[in-house]
């Protein structure tokens, strides 16, 4: 998908709507207060088809679960320490 604002493209989250309301809300907020160059940006929701549909920057390569499984290979002890150096580094 495109975001309408920038023309770039954008990853969409289509998360059905149903009783965990509150922990959607909760995600969204998360997602809106986060600025940090190595989390993705949160770009927008939109409720869309009993759905709320989260709009992300999106990050060509997917996940480290998707190329994992798209390497058939597993991380090994370096690779996984650069992993959560990243991940801390989002946390800050």
């Amino acid at each position: 998908a495109r975001h309408r604002r920038s023309g770039e493209l954008a990853a969409i989250k289509i998360v059905p709507v149903e009783e965990n309301a509150s922990e959607l809300s909760e995600e969204i907020e998360i997602l809106r207060r986060c600025e940090s160059n190595v989390v993705v940006e949160y770009l927008g929701t939109y409720d869309k088809d009993d759905a709320c549909w989260i709009v992300m920057e999106y990050c060509e390569g997917g996940s480290i679960a998707d190329l994992m499984a798209i390497c058939a290979v597993t991380l090994d002890e370096e690779a996984i320490k650069h992993v959560a150096a990243f991940v801390l580094l989002g946390l800050e």
